[in-house]
């Protein structure tokens, strides 16, 4: 159906999946060529998250929430057929069927990594890094391979969506997508999270209300008002008539 807009991925977002989110739009595609190149599109996602962070000015920001001792020049996430499915994150893809020029896909992005010894960023001692690769490497095995709406393990962290943003951003991301996959990248943002809530606008009855609301709160402010002016000139009357109507007495 032409013109409608469909949903390919639509999980119930939680708050911190929303405040952890970055919106990515492809500029003149259907939403039925996304469905096919989804974990092609988390691969480069995560290839450039790597190279994005492999540069020492934007390593510390790629560690901010993981404790650790130096920073390397390694991969942030792990390059395995796994990988851009467990850390790479399509929460959400919507648009429209048809293929024009003036339709977009939106894609709701979340990349979460590592915190142990598989980040090769974000450098833990010696022997607690070659511990992690173990002890991760059987875990990661008996992992399903897709997480739809994710919740963070307590060996992972979030990315912080400001640099999801830059990853997104950067020229080699757009080029790879149109080169790799012919998906041209447009506005990349952090998505605010009134952004993701269905039916956040207010409701006609509830501007009404206020209004109503408003109003008569008005009328209040404005009849106090009157009644003490009112007051105060019944006040002042009673003084003058008492004054007028006192009775002197005669002397004797």
């Amino acid at each position: 159906m032409t013109g409608a807009k469909v949903f390919l991925v639509h999980s119930k977002e939680s708050s911190k999946d929303r405040t952890h989110s970055a919106r990515l739009n492809i500029v003149g595609a259907a939403i039925s060529k996304i469905g096919p190149k989804k974990s092609r599109i988390k691969e480069l996602i995560r290839d450039s998250a790597n190279e994005f962070c492999k540069n020492s000015e934007n390593a510390e920001s790629c560690c901010k929430g993981i404790s650790y001792v130096s920073l390397a020049s390694g991969n942030l996430i792990p390059i395995t057929s796994a990988a851009a499915e467990e850390y790479v994150f399509l929460l959400r893809v919507d648009g429209d069927e048809s293929n024009t020029t003036d339709n977009n896909v939106g894609i709701q992005v979340v990349l979460a990594v590592p915190k142990g010894g598989e980040n090769g960023v974000c450098v833990q001692d010696s022997s607690r890094r070659k511990r992690d690769v173990e002890d991760n490497s059987l875990h990661r095995e008996k992992r399903a391979v897709t997480t739809p709406s994710p919740t963070v393990a307590p060996d992972l962290v979030f990315l912080d969506p400001s640099l999801v943003k830059t990853v997104l951003d950067t020229p080699g991301f757009r080029t790879s997508m149109n080169n790799d996959l012919g998906l041209l990248v447009g506005l990349v943002a952090v998505l605010e999270e009134s952004e993701c809530e269905v039916g956040g606008d207010l409701q006609p009855w509830v501007i009404g209300l206020i209004t109503i609301t408003a109003f008569l709160t008005l009328l209040l402010i404005i009849a106090a008002i009157v009644m003490c002016v009112n007051g105060k000139k019944n006040k002042d009357y009673s003084r003058q008539w008492a004054s007028k109507t006192r009775v002197t007495p005669v002397a004797q």
